[in-house]
Order: C-alpha cells, then structure tokens, then sequence
C-alpha cells in the first residue's frame, strides 16, 4: 500500500516538474498521456487502500473472535479446575465437585463428554439415584446405588 501511495506521488511530482520544464510544450497530447498514467497509478493506489482496508477490517473480527474464544476457554478452565474426576461404583467416571467448592452441603457431578467439548453441564439424578442423566447431551451415566442400601458416593 505504502509503495503504491509513494509511486503515485512519485509520479505526481514527475508530472509537475515535467510541465514546469516544458511550459510550452509542442504536443499536447504528451501533457495527457502524463497526467492519465498519474490517475492511473492513484486508481491502483486507491484499489491497494481499499483491499487493505478489507484485510484489516477481516483480521479485526478474527482477533475479536480469537478473544472471545479464548475468554470462554478461560473461564471453562476456571470453572473445571473445581472438580476432579470421580470413579462411580459402577465405575463410570464422571467430574465431581472438589469438597472444598460444594456449596449445596452435598457433592454434584458434571459430564464428562461434555467437558471434553468445552461445557459444563450438569448430571440430575433419576431414579431414585441410580442413574446420572446429564442436561445437555442427556447422556445415561449408572451410579452403582441400589435403592435400600445406604447411599455413599
């Protein structure tokens, strides 16, 4: 862009002091065929700024997307770093809540196909405990709980 602006103006101060030397010149066609390779040269320029311009306004909303991503990986890897991976008794392996992070006086469990794309998402028990669904990819995890057995996860 920068060379195409410097030979544009180039070829401008060439055409000033080429009229300047030559105040009366024989043959006015001369006089315009330097000034229409002097328009050209500033409509190349002008084509350059502009693809530029398109360049940067696309490398802008790439940048603007690679921080949101990036801020959205931050924040997962905040929120995942309060759980650890828990083996169930039917040794299925689900996140569980660190006892230091647990808020609801007991532990809640997130999927772990889920945060393996990036999401947490949340396991509710069904069936008198004896199952995890999760709320998102509504995958079945078994707890290994029996109904009647003293419940100790």
């Amino acid at each position: 862009m920068i060379t195409e602006i410097n030979a544009a103006i180039q070829g401008t101060k060439v055409l000033k002091d080429f009229i300047g030397s030559h105040k009366e010149l024989a043959n006015y066609n001369e006089l315009s065929s330097a000034v229409a390779e002097v328009n050209s040269k500033l409509i190349d320029a002008q084509h350059s700024i502009l693809d530029y311009q398109a360049s940067n306004k696309a490398l802008i909303e790439k940048i603007a997307e690679l921080e949101e991503k990036l801020s959205g990986k931050e924040k997962f890897d905040r929120e995942i770093s309060r759980y650890i991976l828990h083996k169930l008794k039917s040794g299925m392996l689900v996140y569980r809540i660190k006892p230091e992070h647990e808020e609801m006086g007991e532990p809640h469990y997130i999927c772990t196909q889920c945060a393996n794309n990036g999401k947490i998402s949340l396991f509710q028990m069904v069936l008198n405990g004896t199952r995890l669904v999760c709320d998102s990819c509504k995958k079945n995890v078994m707890t290994g709980w029996k109904p009647g057995i003293h419940k100790a996860s």
